[in-house]
């Protein structure tokens, strides 16, 4: 639930979980004292949460489940130890990162692929829940196991799920994060035998549509 506001867990969460402080198991990794530059300790915070425990699993579990061994080079430790020295200005500078690199790089690589915008693997999440995966996520959400399981409001999901449908709000993430949390529990805390012959299978190449 961490990419949910305080307002949007307020919305969709039962009040037994709303107690709780979200952010408590990871707030001291970026108010780190020892550490006077604000961005630098948002780097650290980055590092000791988002990526190790958010990126890096996914690729490891996603390469060893077939048989791949993944490396990356720019988390060799004698690098990240180099560049934890440097200063601020040479990694992140009028909001172009990895400053030295491109720099080193410059001679080597053309200007096109040097300054190509950063491209990650997001998923069109909100385009799914509107139209492949409408059906699913409105059938899981009205399930009666959805209803009484007492972590979400279902009210306040269905809210979302009403708004998000309509196209007046973008609640692409927080519905991904039920649905996928719900999905979990009936397989891992219920027990259903989703065989991929009664998993819901997507229309071929349908849910590449951006």
């Amino acid at each position: 639930m961490a990419l949910a506001n305080g307002d949007d867990l307020r919305l969709i969460l039962a009040p037994a979980f709303q107690r709780p402080d979200p952010y408590a198991s990871i707030r001291h990794h970026f108010m780190d004292t020892g550490i006077d530059d604000p961005m630098e300790r948002i780097l650290k915070g980055d590092m000791a949460t988002y990526l190790s425990d958010d990126i890096l699993v996914k690729v490891d579990r996603m390469t060893m489940a077939n048989s791949l061994e993944a490396r990356a080079p720019l988390l060799d430790h004698q690098l990240l130890e180099f560049v934890a020295r440097l200063p601020f200005s040479l990694k992140l500078r009028g909001g172009v990162g990895k400053v030295l690199l491109k720099r080193v790089a410059a001679d080597l690589l053309p200007a096109s692929v040097l300054n190509k915008p950063k491209q990650g693997f997001a998923i069109p999440i909100a385009h799914w829940l509107r139209h492949e995966l409408r059906e699913l996520m409105r059938d899981t959400i009205a399930s009666r196991r959805f209803g009484e399981r007492g972590v979400f409001n279902v009210e306040g999901v269905r809210l979302c799920m009403d708004r998000h449908l309509a196209a007046t709000h973008d609640y692409s993430e927080l519905l991904w994060l039920t649905l996928t949390y719900e999905m979990w529990a009936q397989c891992f805390l219920d027990g259903n035998d989703a065989s991929p012959d009664t998993a819901p299978k997507p229309r071929s190449g349908s849910l590449l549509t951006a």
